[in-house]
Formats: structure tokens, sequence, C-alpha cells
């Protein structure tokens, strides 16, 4: 008789896009089973206008994993620099930030198309925090 292991849920990734990162706090929010959030060049403010990024992440008990490339010139770095201070100022959870030198939007070398392939070492980072995030 075989046994069937649930897969585990680790952690939703969010691609940069906005629209993804406020999906991945929300369904941080939740009690979804999630063991923990990425998020990639996370906008605070898009085209003027407060995203509400802050107050949820204000709320969120889960670890976060911020990944941007200090050339994006779609999320400025320092927005993410706003964020993580609001992580660091939470009761519970943990965090870990990531900053790119060279890298623009997308994790790719700055000035190349948005979609171009993410660098080895954001991988690498990437894949490092998700293995600390998996619990037996």
């Amino acid at each position: 008789r075989r046994s069937r292991r649930r897969p585990a849920r680790s952690c939703s990734a969010a691609s940069g896009a906005p629209r993804s990162n406020m999906v991945a706090v929300q369904l941080g929010l939740q009690d979804s089973g999630l063991r923990g959030i990425v998020l990639e060049g996370p906008p605070i403010v898009i085209q003027g206008r407060d995203t509400g990024l802050l107050d949820w992440a204000k709320a969120l008990r889960l670890p976060v994993l911020i990944l941007q490339g200090e050339a994006d010139s779609i999320t400025p770095a320092l927005q993410t620099k706003r964020l993580e201070a609001t992580l660091r100022s939470r009761p519970n959870g943990s965090y870990q930030a990531h900053y790119y030198s060279g890298l623009g939007h997308g994790l790719g070398p700055a000035g190349s198309s948005q979609f171009a392939s993410i660098i080895q070492g954001v991988l690498g980072d990437l894949a490092m925090w998700l293995r600390q995030q998996v619990r037996p």
C-alpha cells in the first residue's frame, strides 16, 4: 500500500507584476497554509497612487523574501527599502531582502528586456530561501 504525501505549500511567488505582488501578500494574510511569500520589485506607489502594500505588510506574519534589482527603473530600490523598514518593525515574522547591483526590473541585466533571463545568483538566493521554509 502506497502512502500519499500531500505536496508542501511552501511559498507564493510573485514575479514583479504589481498585481501578483498584491495577490501574494493577500494570500499571506489569509490562513492559506503558505509558509512564506516572495516579492520581486514590490511597488509601494504606482503612477503616484499608494498601493496599500505597506499597510498589508504590517499585518503579515509569514516569512517574506524580497528580491530587488538596484537598477530597476520601474520599481526603484528606495520603495523596497521602505517596505523592508515596515517588515523590520513587525513583531512576528521574518524577512530577507536581497539587492542586486546592475540588475533591473525582472532581475535581468539593467537595460535589457523586462523578460530577460534571471541571473543565476538570484535563482540561487531564491532556492536557498525556499529550502529554509520547508519544514519536515
